[in-house]
């Protein structure tokens, strides 16, 4: 049976969402296919739809109030035909889906990690790819349940920026905060296993000035907060690796900067003697490591 959950404070069962055109679903339909046959953005069409972007949720509502009662995966209801209602609405051209942060409670998992358990001998590699904003979102859900760079409150929250911008630029905004959610959250994962200090983090990685940006200087805060939020991300889910999952990280992080030897002479002291780096090759070492990680393993 799928993952469903019940909302805290339920849509009705005939619930439509204003200046929404209805649409009946057909079978080979999924969410990603009606979306882009109708030129919508995916998260924003189940967002208009549901008014929440939990997978157990949009299930619980796919059942309830569209009528799904097949599943491909297992996990998810999908759409079929000859559903009772059968129907779910295409939001308006003019639907703008903001703010652009979207408060969410995943639960708490690492899936990914899970590639990391195992010692490994020598130089190694290690096969994993996350989507980011995944990643994120399950970050954030493990900094409030751990309480970790609570510090960074004040730039944080509990919100995941979500990349969905309801005009002729969302592309192009998307793919800034995109870049944004990498840079931060694979910085933040290199701090967390290094068990960097919540205040040497704050104070020294993130950004506290909106980015710049000429052609959207409108979205500088907004590409700050994609950063910041990502980091913290990051750094909470790379504080809660364990022990064996931490070396073998940094072993494949090393291995795709050429090496343990490349390593310790571009830093140098040697791996195991990092805390003589000087600061200066410290956070060289940090944002080499981020961009070997980020490269390798988000998209």
């Amino acid at each position: 049976m799928p993952n469903e959950r019940s909302p805290a404070k339920p849509l009705p069962p005939s619930y439509v969402p204003p200046n929404g055109t209805a649409y009946t679903v057909k079978d080979g339909d999924d969410w990603y296919s009606v979306a882009r046959d109708h030129q919508r953005d995916v998260y924003a069409l189940i967002y208009f739809n549901f008014q929440t972007l939990m997978p157990e949720e949009v299930n619980w509502y796919l059942k309830r109030n569209v009528g799904c009662n097949v599943t491909k995966d297992g996990q998810n209801w999908a759409f079929s035909s000859r559903l009772k209602p059968g129907k779910i609405y295409i939001p308006p051209t003019s639907y703008i889906f903001d703010p652009t942060v979207i408060t969410t409670k995943p639960p708490l998992r690492i899936d990914w990690a899970s590639a990391l358990n195992y010692p490994h001998g020598g130089v190694h590699k290690t096969q994993f790819v996350l989507e980011v904003v995944d990643a994120v979102i399950i970050g954030l859900e493990i900094a409030e349940v751990a309480g970790v760079l609570a510090i960074a409150a004040p730039f944080v929250g509990a919100a995941v920026v979500v990349l969905i911008i309801g005009n002729a630029h969302a592309d192009a905004i998307a793919k800034l905060k995109k870049d944004q959610m990498m840079d931060g959250y694979s910085l933040g994962i290199v701090l967390g296993v290094n068990g960097a200090r919540p205040v040497y983090v704050k104070n020294n990685f993130f950004k506290h000035f909106p980015v710049h940006n000429a052609v959207y200087p409108e979205q500088g805060k907004s590409l700050q907060n994609a950063y910041n939020q990502a980091m913290v991300a990051g750094y909470a889910t790379g504080r809660k690796l364990n022990n064996v999952q931490i070396v073998n990280l940094l072993g494949d992080l090393h291995a795709r900067m050429g090496g343990d030897d490349v390593v310790i002479q571009k830093y140098g002291k040697g791996v195991s003697d990092a805390k003589k780096w000087s600061e200066g090759a410290k956070q060289r070492y940090y944002r080499d490591a981020a961009s070997a990680f980020k490269i390798a393993h988000l998209r």
